[in-house]
């Protein structure tokens, strides 16, 4: 509830602005969306290349999304890394009881500044809901099986990361060796995980079979898919704060 009541110091500033910038991203007119949601990226890039570049301490928070479950979908480990990748924060599959299953599960949890987690929470739940809502279209009436779910989703996610990547190497370029601190990622909130989870492991997911039409598909509406709608910051949905630590 705090990470979205309160206010989040320069960062609630940013938000308002890319929030505005999201709301005309809903625009009929696609090159005007396309280019408010690349303004979108490249306000929450600069941000973090000003507060990378700062040597004061910076404050985080940690934030759970989606629901806890016994195992999750490959797609849900696919969005997983792209926020990490992209939006400035960092994952971890977290512990967290399944209710109705009376068992222990598992939760994505979210680490960054108080900014980074809100927006990233917001992409995740916007490309959750794209992933649904394009899969039904391309399914229609037929009953296709799960997996193939699967392999639309990974690739809508596939084809919104070129989008992200072509965003991020323009940046890159644009601010010279101030632009490679994108890519280099902050050492504060890596200190912030270790402390959190000290024994923390990364594992990889093993590789399976693709229906490639299905996939194409998939990737052709990624890269259509358009970052829009406004940020409600103080939206109720979801998320729950896990506390700020320095």
């Amino acid at each position: 509830e705090r990470l979205r009541q309160e206010s989040v110091e320069d960062g609630d500033r940013i938000l308002s602005r890319v929030q505005k910038l999201l709301a005309l991203a809903q625009s009929a007119n696609r090159h005007e969306a396309e280019v408010a949601m690349a303004k979108a990226h490249e306000c929450i890039a600069r941000y973090n290349l000003d507060r990378l570049a700062a040597p004061a301490e910076r404050l985080y928070c940690s934030v759970c999304v989606g629901a806890p479950a016994l195992s999750h979908a490959v797609e849900e480990y696919a969005l997983a890394t792209l926020l990490r990748e992209y939006y400035f924060v960092e994952t971890v599959w977290v512990p967290a009881y399944v209710l109705h299953r009376g068992k222990m599960g598992k939760i994505l949890e979210l680490s960054g500044t108080e900014a980074n987690a809100k927006m990233a929470e917001y992409v995740y739940e916007f490309l959750h809901r794209t992933i649904l809502d394009q899969w039904r279209l391309f399914q229609g009436n037929r009953r296709l099986h799960r997996h193939r779910r699967t392999d639309f989703a990974l690739g809508l996610l596939s084809g919104f990361r070129e989008r992200l990547e072509a965003q991020t190497k323009g940046l890159e370029a644009n601010h010279g060796p101030a632009g490679a601190l994108i890519r280099r990622g902050d050492p504060q909130l890596e200190k912030y995980l270790r402390e959190r989870f000290p024994r923390l492991r990364k594992f990889g997911r093993g590789g399976r079979q693709l229906d490639e039409a299905i996939h194409r598909a998939g990737q052709a509406a990624g890269r259509k898919t358009v970052l829009a709608k406004p940020i409600d910051l103080r939206s109720s949905a979801g998320g729950r704060l896990l506390g700020p630590r320095l």
